[in-house]
């Protein structure tokens, strides 16, 4: 599993169509068809997510190549994926799983 070199920023929608965007710091790619994000105070972006809201995250790799990846969006409050800590000193209320559907570098489609 890769923990991400820098911040990411997840996006998602409201039921009104109305977008947030917020940093998240704990990220890990658990494989090449899920990222995984740990809810520690993301209440507009929950909400989104538990009204059906698909995501997208983008981030910078450390050599500053711009990957985006979009996806629909489950969220755990239990269960395995939430039981896997992603860093144990920091509090969340569940974990996103991002299911990737589509993966961009710049503007290149790669998945």
């Amino acid at each position: 599993m890769q923990e991400l070199e820098t911040p990411a920023v997840l996006a998602t929608v409201d039921p009104s169509g109305n977008p947030n965007a917020a940093y998240m710091i704990l990220v890990k790619i658990d494989n090449p068809e899920i990222v995984l994000i740990s809810d520690g105070a993301m209440h507009k972006t929950r909400q989104n997510i538990l009204s059906g809201s698909r995501g997208s995250v983008v981030f910078l790799t450390k050599d500053f190549k711009a990957y985006q990846i979009k996806g629909s969006i489950k969220y755990h409050t239990s269960g395995p994926l939430f039981e896997h800590k992603i860093d144990p000193h920091y509090p969340r209320f569940g974990v996103v799983e991002l299911v990737v559907d589509e993966v961009y570098e710049g503007a290149e489609k790669l998945l």
